[in-house]
């Protein structure tokens, strides 16, 4: 999977400000659920970053949008019917 992709599947769901610094995004794979992914960042005192991620399955959800005035503002994770 090339990065191009990446951005195009994994669609962002909170960003974390601060430290440590953390974002979650999820991938939907259809009729299943999704993947939920987060990423956070540890900066040290001297300066040095360390990255960690965890990414997990949620079953029987599917992405959902937030929208304010009709305008998608964010996105988050709805149950839907199984089978």
């Amino acid at each position: 999977m090339d990065a191009q992709t990446e951005t195009q599947e994994w669609k962002l769901l909170i960003v974390e400000a601060g430290s440590p610094h953390s974002k979650t995004s999820a991938m939907e794979i259809p009729n299943a659920g999704c993947l939920v992914r987060v990423q956070t960042q540890y900066t040290s005192l001297n300066g040095n970053y360390t990255l960690t991620e965890a990414v997990t399955f949620v079953p029987w959800v599917k992405l959902g949008e937030v929208k304010a005035e009709e305008i998608v503002v964010g996105r988050k994770l709805v149950p839907f019917q199984k089978f």
